[in-house]
């Protein structure tokens, strides 16, 4: 059933955007990667199931001023789709896509440093991308003096308190950035762990690699709909509340169990990693 919800935001994604060829939008190249953070989220998405886990696997690309956080499966493929030009062009794909389970349960990014001192953040929900901007400085980090080592790497412990969650945050003063996964940043040195005090979302470094070539950090040139945070969670919410309708509407169609499941596994994502979305 995660996949028919996965299929469907991709239905809708392409409703949404139908145009020839149909997923190449202009690019406009902000940076380039320096190196490639690969990190590993273990979440719980379901408080009322705390045993049941989820991993996923995302990057950072870090660039001279600007860098990218997204899903790998995610990445992989945006830059797969650029070209498609046909409505069974891209159903071959989906259908493959789903098919392999390389499908990413978040479909967020941001771009840190764009514009100077901003997060961007992006994701299409219901009827198109929708984009919203932070400031960089969202955090009160708390230094301390506990020092450990994760992969190899010097690392000193901090806290903050962040969308309703308290954080730990293991960074290393070795790897001179000053960010990390999600919208983390403004220590001094790269994040490598960083998980909420309950457990419910934990991120950790897999391993930091150079490109073998050149790997630009790329904005996608759409007609995003602009919005404020409190907004774009409540368009979200209200997606994922009312997805039979939105299947409807796309012309996919359900008999009444796969509606009820698809209702029921929807409450099921009741434990968001910003419980305060303002």
């Amino acid at each position: 059933m995660r996949k028919l919800i996965i299929l469907i935001v991709l239905v809708i994604s392409f409703c949404s955007y139908a145009q020839k060829p149909l997923f190449n939008y202009p690019i406009k190249k902000l940076d380039h990667a320096r190196f490639i953070a690969n990190y590993t989220l273990q979440f719980k998405e379901d408080t009322l199931n705390p045993d049941q886990k989820r991993k996923e696997d995302f990057l950072l690309f870090l660039g001279e001023e600007i860098s990218l956080f997204i899903g790998k499966n995610l990445y992989s493929s945006e830059i797969e789709i650029r070209g498609i030009t046909s409505r069974a062009e891209f159903q071959q794909w989906a259908d493959n896509h789903i098919a392999s389970k390389n499908f990413s349960r978040f479909l967020y990014r941001f771009h840190k440093n764009y514009p100077t001192g901003k997060i961007t953040c992006y994701e299409h929900i219901s009827a198109g991308p929708f984009l919203y901007e932070e400031e960089m400085n969202l955090f009160n980090w708390e230094l301390t003096n506990i020092t450990d080592t994760i992969a190899g790497n010097n690392v000193q412990k901090a806290t903050t308190y962040f969308g309703g969650r308290s954080w730990v945050a293991w960074f290393s003063p070795d790897i001179p950035y000053n960010d990390g996964p999600y919208k983390f940043n403004g220590l001094p040195g790269l994040i490598l762990k960083i998980y909420d005090t309950r457990l419910h979302y934990v991120f950790e470094i897999k391993n930091i690699v150079k490109p073998v070539k050149y790997t630009p950090i790329e904005l996608e040139e759409r007609d995003y709909y602009q919005t404020t945070k409190f907004n774009y969670f409540k368009a979200r919410d209200n997606f994922y509340n009312n997805i039979t309708d939105y299947a409807a509407n796309a012309g996919i169609k359900l008999n009444d169990d796969q509606k009820a499941t698809m209702v029921i596994n929807s409450k099921l994502r009741n434990n968001p990693i910003e419980l305060v979305q303002k």
